[in-house]
């Protein structure tokens, strides 16, 4: 696999597409050489913090080392894996380019295309994201969607069977600092926020189950790792998260974790 920061994978069509997380920071215009990303990401203090000294948790990621040399690389460059069934092992093919650089975005799927949200750019001023684009793995770029109305990046996102049809919906994530907040896409096009979950989550994960939006793991620093176990399912009707106790975690440091669905061929019956 690719040495990538913050990128999204789906599966689409028997593929995983990997996208994004090839960063590539401009030139410094000062005297300093090799700026950090988390002093980058200090300059538009978002929405989320609210003390000067917040603890950063990409704090520890600059480009003294392997970043240095991106700039020749084309950070717009994305990767499909797929299993050769002949072979046993796992092919790698390039797919299609994205507009732009991003990295820390959510993807998730929507009419049978991919959706992109958020995520960070450092090649445009502000360098946070309300960008939503859409893409197929047969065209690549598609169409820009309405953007939402607050920036986030590492962030859920998911897409839930709405009452008047497919429902996007963005979670939690990081901005400047943690943030709670929460909105959908509606199917006529717009954005509109939604009670903000109980608990601030960076890192966190979405899925639709029983087909309903429902949140897993993340967490936050607050004198210490917080790691959110517990599971929340989106009530739409009541507008309100609520806690599933079945499929909450059990204690431990679930925070940068990975969420995919598996075949129910696989799944062993135990009873």
């Amino acid at each position: 696999f690719k040495d990538l920061i913050y990128p999204a994978g789906i599966s689409v069509g028997g593929q995983f597409w990997v996208t994004g997380g090839m960063m590539v920071i401009p030139p410094a215009v000062d005297e300093d050489p090799e700026p950090e990303v988390n002093l980058l990401m200090a300059e538009d203090p978002g929405s989320g913090g609210s003390e000067e000294d917040q603890f950063n948790p990409y704090a520890d990621m600059n480009i003294s080392m392997p970043m240095k040399g991106r700039a020749v690389m084309d950070s717009t460059a994305t990767f499909l894996y797929r299993a050769n069934e002949s072979t046993g092992l796992i092919e790698m093919s390039a797919g299609p380019h994205l507009t732009s650089q991003r990295w820390g975005h959510c993807a998730t799927m929507l009419g049978g295309n991919v959706v992109f949200t958020g995520g960070v750019d450092f090649t445009v001023a502000g360098f946070y994201l309300a960008l939503v684009e859409m893409y197929s793995l047969e065209a690549g770029y598609l169409s820009t969607l309405p953007s939402m109305n607050g920036k986030r990046l590492n962030h859920g996102c998911t897409t839930y069977p709405g009452v008047t049809g497919p429902t996007l919906i963005v979670s939690g994530g990081w901005f400047g600092g943690y943030i709670d907040t929460a909105e959908i896409l509606q199917p006529s096009g717009t954005w509109v926020r939604v009670t903000p979950l109980p608990q601030m989550r960076n890192f966190l994960h979405m899925t639709v189950l029983n087909g309903a939006a429902h949140v897993i793991g993340g967490g936050q620093y607050d004198g210490g790792w917080q790691y959110r176990n517990t599971t929340l399912r989106y009530d739409p009707e009541e507008n309100t998260w609520v806690e599933v106790e079945e499929l909450s975690l059990g204690d431990g440091q679930i925070l940068k974790h990975v969420l995919f669905t598996i075949p129910e061929r696989l799944v062993q019956n135990t009873h």
